[in-house]
């Protein structure tokens, strides 16, 4: 199994809403509100939301 560090970038990222929503365990609903109150790491390529795997779990699990 592949390390924090080894993860391939295409396995890592997740785009829109619904694929962060179901990796995060929410709905779509409550996820666009954690995005919009700017507590979710993500980035907006236009209309598009990418967050990463690796930097979600960062942040929703604390160490």
């Amino acid at each position: 199994m592949p390390t924090h560090d080894e993860t391939p970038l295409a396995d890592d990222l997740l785009h829109g809403v619904r694929e962060i929503a179901a990796y995060i365990g929410k709905n779509e609903r409550q996820t666009n509100w954690q995005i919009r109150q700017g507590n979710l790491p993500v980035t907006r390529l236009g209309r598009l939301i990418i967050g990463s795997k690796s930097r979600l779990r960062d942040h929703l699990i604390p160490k």
